[in-house]
């Protein structure tokens, strides 16, 4: 009978330390989960905090493209306008200097028939004066 006392209190032992051990792997389950519960929130507010700032910089992404994007076309309607004006210039100097040659050039030939023509007066008188002598 004592070797069965004691085989029920050796049971008895190891199941009391089965039943610790079992109570100090459920603490330490319940700290491990929650320590990852904290890191997972963190994790969470990180994840959160790194799309805020992600998207923060997205917008300023666009309105630095939107406003390269105006000044490109500020500057291509400027450089338009001013190839306008420039071509308006050329082609009123072009007619300018056109229609100064052509003055010109009528101003010359009147010039040489109005000498030709005092040519011929000098060439008759000239024939005249010898025909009298």
């Amino acid at each position: 009978r004592n070797i069965g006392i004691e085989k029920e209190q050796m049971l008895a032992n190891i199941k009391l330390d089965h039943q610790r051990e079992l109570e100090e792997k459920e603490t330490h389950i319940l700290c491990l989960s929650s320590k990852l519960t904290k890191q997972n929130r963190l994790a969470k507010h990180e994840l959160a905090s790194y799309q805020k700032h992600a998207k923060k910089l997205e917008e300023k992404r666009t309105i630095e493209n939107m406003r390269l994007k105006e000044e490109l076309k500020r500057t291509q309607e400027s450089h338009h306008e001013y190839l306008a004006k420039l071509m308006d210039v050329l082609e009123t100097t072009h007619q300018t200097r056109e229609q100064e040659t052509a003055r010109i050039s009528a101003e010359l030939l009147a010039v040489k028939e109005e000498k030709d023509a005092q040519i011929q007066v000098l060439k008759m008188e000239l024939k005249n004066l010898k025909r009298k002598q």
